[in-house]
């Protein structure tokens, strides 16, 4: 991990800095959330969320919803700038944190079959392919399929 003597910070996602998402969603190019949805989700709909901050500058974030025994990571990405240098690690050792701390037996993804760097992301953390699904994701008129990731913790 290459984090230098940067000051890292995570913080909860609430309905105060939930405009950091959609500002992170917006610049990585990943399918921009609702304010409405992303409030929706941290406050009654099994929702946890979490941005990291480098320097005072979002440059990450992480959706996920924990229902009963299993968890979701819904949406994910860091700033292209930051990328390889440990973020994204972070984030998802840290929903791996509340994951045990809640008892989750089981966590699942989708990820598009292309985004090479996110899969060997989630593999490096034990994420193993479950299946395919044909023409999951839909991006200017282009139909791409997606894995399904899961990982066991109990």
């Amino acid at each position: 991990m290459v984090y230098g003597k940067k000051k890292i910070i995570l913080r909860n996602v609430n309905k105060k800095n939930s405009h950091e998402v959609r500002f992170l969603q917006t610049k990585i190019g990943e399918k921009i959330w609702r304010k409405k949805a992303i409030d929706h989700l941290i406050d009654v709909g099994g929702g946890y969320g979490k941005i990291i901050f480098l320097d005072g500058y979002s440059v990450g974030f992480i959706l996920a919803r924990i229902l009963g025994d299993h968890s979701e990571i819904l949406s994910m990405g860091v700033c292209n700038k930051h990328r390889r240098r440990g973020y994204g690690s972070k984030l998802i050792e840290d929903l791996e944190m509340s994951i045990v701390k809640n008892s989750v037996r089981k966590c699942f993804l989708e990820v598009n079959i292309n985004n090479e760097v996110a899969i060997s992301l989630y593999c490096s953390h034990g994420f193993t392919s479950i299946r395919k699904i044909d023409k999951y994701y839909k991006r200017n008129n282009i139909q791409e399929d997606a894995l399904v990731l899961s990982k066991a913790y109990i």
